[in-house]
């Protein structure tokens, strides 16, 4: 079956980080430009801010992974109790994608669980640090 016949794969990742707010996890964008590096190239180097709502998006078009059309949604959002008292935040990324040669749609699903569950560590160990 050819690819673009295919049925695009879709998948969610969910972490949650007890205690830090979103606007820690995520601070605001509103400027994104080059600093380093080939517009295109790996090891391209970003200077963003904004004042997006805890979201952003990406796509990829071309890579040396199999990836042909691969478009991502990472959101912050905050996690409350019963009470409604701000316990946290949850970051869910979201992907949709063409089918990958070589992978299956649980093997990506795994990549952007493993990754975001990664990222969100990083983010707790980073705020606790920057707060001692």
């Amino acid at each position: 079956m050819a690819e673009e016949t295919q049925p695009k794969w879709e998948g969610k990742a969910t972490a949650e980080l007890k205690g830090p707010t979103p606007d820690q996890v995520f601070p605001a964008v509103d400027t994104c430009c080059r600093i380093k590096g080939v517009q295109g190239q790996p090891g391209l180097i970003r200077y963003c801010t904004s004042t997006a709502k805890k979201c952003f998006s990406y796509e990829v078009l071309d890579n040396n992974m199999g990836f042909k059309n691969y478009v991502a949604t990472v959101r912050v959002m905050p996690m409350n109790d019963e009470d409604g008292k701000m316990r946290g935040c949850m970051i869910e990324w979201s992907f949709v994608s063409n089918p990958v040669e070589g992978w299956g749609l649980q093997d990506l699903s795994s990549l952007i669980d493993i990754s975001v569950q990664s990222m969100a560590k990083k983010i707790e160990n980073a705020i606790q640090e920057a707060s001692v």
